[in-house]
């Protein structure tokens, strides 16, 4: 019988279509319940279209069903507010208050350097920490 950290893993496999991003790196897993033979998941349905919680139900079952000694595998999807499942803990602003100093290239060198290992360019160091941030937005919000 598989652990609850074996469905996991197996569920890192399951990329959300569109996001191209894996059920757990998005944080959607909700609960894994083992027990008999059967496995039963609960996912996140923030903003999921039918259409999509149908493939991922499928996908999620075939995934679950492939490990060893599972016969019965169940996905249900529960309602989670965002905060709930974003994970986001840090945030880096790159402003300005004038236009054409350099913002863009700041935050495309930032962002890879800080992602992890085989992100960025070759050579470049690997620097992530528990405050690195989570997200990289490049924006003009300041109406320029």
């Amino acid at each position: 019988m598989p652990t609850e950290e074996q469905v996991r893993e197996s569920l890192d496999g399951v990329l959300v279509p569109g996001a191209m991003r894996s059920l757990t790196k998005m944080n959607l897993v909700r609960e894994v319940a083992v027990s008999d033979h059967k496995v039963k998941v609960s996912l996140a349905s923030t903003a999921l279209n039918e259409e999509t919680r149908g493939w991922i139900k499928g996908k999620v079952e075939e995934t679950i069903k492939a490990l060893p000694d599972v016969k019965e595998a169940e996905t249900e999807f529960v309602e989670a507010k965002l905060p709930e499942v974003n994970d986001i803990k840090h945030v880096v602003a790159v402003m300005s208050g004038k236009g054409g100093v350099g913002k863009s290239l700041v935050s495309g060198l930032l962002g890879p350097g800080q992602a992890g290992p085989g992100c960025g360019y070759p050579g470049w160091r690997h620097h992530r920490t528990e405050h690195t941030p989570d997200v990289w937005h490049d924006s003009e919000a300041d109406g320029q």
